[in-house]
């Protein structure tokens, strides 16, 4: 039976994976059978009818598929607890950005051990990207492969407009400009790093509807908003021409994701979200809103606790006017910025050609001899093992250090008390009564 090289994402078929199983398949690969395990039966049975070869992960045959895997290319965490000897895993990620996390946060350091330790390589999009990864996930840099992010290639396609408009169902050829909010997500899920304004759809401060609205339609400007799905119900829908919401489940729909639309976007308005680290590639406008920075900052912290760092490229704004006036700077002056957006981008993704060639290369070329899958997981146990019984050991010798200067204390008394006047003439009595 032929191997296979599995695929996983979330949303299923999305992202990072989908973009490098597109690539995959139109080359016809006679080495491996290319496999899609979702989560959801209905992406299972949808992608089936679309002629790929795709498993629900709750059905009989899923066990068989997947052991027969050699290769498993994810962005999140799937099936790690189910890793066989035999398998290589390799983990695309889902963005790189600036928000901390893994071995940032003290909350997910169980779940930063499994995951460095079940992973065999993780990709970065450069040297800067492979030393956060390094960090974030505690795994060592020769671990962390440097390739652009696979769902890069999408925005260079130059179909950005047309797959928004397949989605949204629109005609966006009557808009002068066509620009996207895209915030991180803030709160749910069981996190709560920010607070959000359900009355106001931009989270600014002395906010006025009615200004943005007019704002909008005098520049034919049509505003799209993609909040994440858990957030999507908690902010009020305006209802006018120029603003629409973008939803994951039309955009599921047409099996099309985020990085398919945004060359499309003529500016994208974001706070902490990674979206704007792909989005920048373009070297287009971005606006930050840094309303809520103080609260996000304390609740969920920044890489290198910089955001000067991380928003270099674009001005930073607070209120529904400045909004205004840097939209319309941003627009309309292509060198506003435009030297920052290139030295960020160089850092940040690098200067290598955003397709997946070099990548594919390096897949198909992987051998059981390079790295032992599970060798990398029972060495990890074995130190993680050291460590405890190294943190057990040093436990034990605080008590017993705290034994004896309890001990030494005890002592100290007793010598005092045996030493005593008092005690020398209590034993001088009891020797006199027991004579008499």
């Amino acid at each position: 039976m032929k191997k296979s090289i599995g695929f996983a994402s979330y949303p299923d078929y999305s992202g990072n994976s989908k973009a490098l199983f597109e690539d995959m398949k139109s080359m016809n690969i006679e080495k491996y059978d290319l496999i899609w395990f979702c989560k959801e039966k209905n992406i299972a049975d949808r992608l089936n009818k679309n002629g790929i070869n795709a498993i629900w992960d709750k059905s009989e045959s899923f066990k068989k598929e997947f052991d027969n895997v050699k290769i498993m290319i994810n962005t999140h965490d799937y099936y790690m607890d189910i890793k066989n000897d035999n398998q290589f895993f390799i983990n695309l990620w889902h963005g790189l950005g600036l928000k901390k996390a893994g071995a940032f946060l003290e909350n997910e350091m169980d779940w930063n051990f499994e995951f460095s330790s079940k992973n065999d390589y993780l990709i970065g999009t450069s040297e800067f990207g492979r030393m956060v990864f390094s960090s974030i996930f505690s795994m060592p840099l020769y671990r962390v492969k440097q390739y652009p992010q696979a769902r890069y290639k999408w925005l260079f396609e130059n179909n950005g407009k047309s797959n928004l408009s397949k989605i949204l169902k629109k005609d966006l050829s009557i808009y002068n400009k066509i620009i996207m909010y895209a915030p991180t997500f803030k709160s749910g899920l069981g996190r709560d790093d920010a607070t959000i304004n359900t009355n106001n759809i931009l989270n600014l401060n002395n906010y006025d509807e009615q200004k943005l609205i007019q704002f909008l339609e005098k520049n034919n400007i049509l505003l799209v908003v993609k909040l994440h799905p858990s957030e999507q119900n908690k902010i009020k829908e305006i209802q006018t021409n120029n603003i629409i919401e973008l939803k994951d489940e039309d955009m599921l729909n047409e099996f099309i994701t985020i990085n398919e639309v945004l060359d499309g976007i003529d500016l994208l308005i974001s706070d902490y979200s990674s979206i704007y680290v792909d989005y920048i590639n373009l070297t287009r406008p971005v606006l930050f809103l840094n309303t809520d920075k103080e609260e996000y900052v304390k609740n969920r912290g920044i890489i290198f606790n910089s955001l000067n760092f991380w928003w270099m490229a674009g001005p930073k704004v607070h209120d529904i006017d400045m909004f205004i006036i840097e939209t319309e700077k941003l627009l309309n002056d292509g060198e506003y910025y435009n030297n920052e957006r290139k030295l960020f981008n160089e850092l940040v993704n690098g200067n290598e050609q955003k397709n997946n060639d070099k990548l594919i290369e390096f897949i198909l070329n992987l051998e059981k001899t390079e790295i032992g899958d599970t060798s990398n997981y029972q060495t990890a146990l074995l130190e993680k093992k050291n460590i405890q019984l190294k943190d057990e050991i040093n436990s034990l010798k605080n008590e017993n250090n705290v034994l004896i200067n309890e001990n030494n204390c005890i002592r100290e008394e007793y010598n005092k008390i045996i030493y005593s006047r008092s005690y020398k003439i209590i034993q001088k009595i009891k020797r006199v009564i027991k004579r008499k």
